[in-house]
């Protein structure tokens, strides 16, 4: 999905449009799934450094998972 359907619209059609991909994008993650904890879900604030915090997060995690000794979890 693009960026632009996060954008706030003045136009009332334009803002159900969004609402629809959203609510779409939300029951496809909804429909996957993952064996154990291979599978994760991140969600971004919408502030300023929300990606950057978000990046250093998954780093940090990334370095936990490799201390992990079960092959089945690191993969």
């Amino acid at each position: 999905m693009d960026a632009t359907a996060y954008t706030e619209s003045k136009d009332p059609q334009e803002e159900l449009i969004q609402m629809w991909k959203i609510k779409r994008m939300i029951n496809n993650l909804e429909e996957m799934s993952g064996s154990g904890t291979s599978m994760i879900s991140l969600y971004i604030p919408p502030k300023r450094d929300g990606l950057n915090q978000a990046n250093k997060q998954l780093v940090d995690q990334e370095g936990s998972a490799a201390n992990i000794k079960s092959s089945i979890n690191k993969a």
